[in-house]
């Protein structure tokens, strides 16, 4: 029996995640979930991110998924290890890449831009007392960004988005790093608009691949990876399915798939 793998975000960030999924799984199916009645997470307590993430962690196991990503850095520092001590599936989750980044850093110097809720967490916090000890790391939150990205058409609102993402950038270009982690999945949606601020010396890093190698790895190592097959792409959200529905097409650049507002 084919199960599939689902994913879910507090919106159309995690596209981003589910992208890099099937590129390196092309025989997976998947169902991906966009909250975005509840966007941004980012602005909720912990006990609402955790509630609002296990209910639908509870549908992926109502839709027999096999395993579940939580690609969103909010959901995950707020309460992966929640998650995982309610749920008996496989829970694969996405936070700033810190150790990458402070090993390719060659100033000693590397910038976090996420929300505010992921920057104060004691789950980032231990990533760079972990990781980066010895490196300058540079947090800098950015409200707003998120509600942008999901009014849609990022190219509508590309002057916006990017005089907010000045706004933020320029205090971290000014501590001179030369690496920057997008610590939120939303993020690498106006990735190019972030290198266009920053210019080319610095290195951008989101977390994508890695998830997606997580995600084979541990497929791998249950022995459910599918063989070649033609695969099934369900799209879902929480509000309005338009503006989440382009933003789909455009990532996935096909109109063969099914996007539906759905109530979980």
């Amino acid at each position: 029996m084919i199960q599939p793998i689902g994913i879910l975000d507090s919106g159309a960030g995690g596209l981003t995640i589910a992208k890099e999924i099937v590129n390196l799984l092309p025989f997976e199916d998947i169902i991906y979930f966009g909250d975005n009645l509840y966007c941004p997470y980012g602005d909720k307590t912990i006990e609402e991110i955790r509630n609002l993430s296990a209910r639908l962690v509870k549908y992926f196991i109502g839709q027999n998924c096999k395993l579940v990503v939580v690609a969103c850095n909010t959901a995950t520092v707020a309460g992966i290890d929640y998650l995982r001590s309610k749920f008996d599936i496989p829970l694969v989750g996405v936070v700033p890449v810190v150790k990458t980044a402070a090993n390719l850093t060659k100033t000693n110097t590397f910038g976090v831009i996420a929300t505010k809720f992921t920057i104060e967490s004691n789950y980032q916090k231990e990533l760079i007392r972990k990781f980066a000890p010895d490196k300058r790391v540079i947090n800098q939150p950015c409200p707003g960004i998120v509600e942008l990205i999901e009014k849609n058409n990022i190219k509508k609102n590309e002057i916006e988005i990017e005089g907010l993402l000045r706004k933020y950038l320029t205090p971290l270009l000014k501590e001179k790093i030369d690496v920057l982690a997008l610590g939120c999945t939303h993020y690498a949606l106006v990735r190019n608009l972030i290198q266009k601020i920053t210019g080319p010396g610095i290195h951008i890093l989101d977390s994508g691949e890695a998830v997606a190698c997580q995600v084979k790895r541990v497929l791998t190592n249950n022995n459910q990876l599918n063989g070649l097959r033609e695969p099934a792409y369900k799209f879902y959200c929480s509000s309005s399915s338009e503006n989440f529905g382009k933003m789909v097409k455009t990532i996935f650049k096909s109109d063969k798939i099914v996007i539906e507002k759905i109530n979980p």
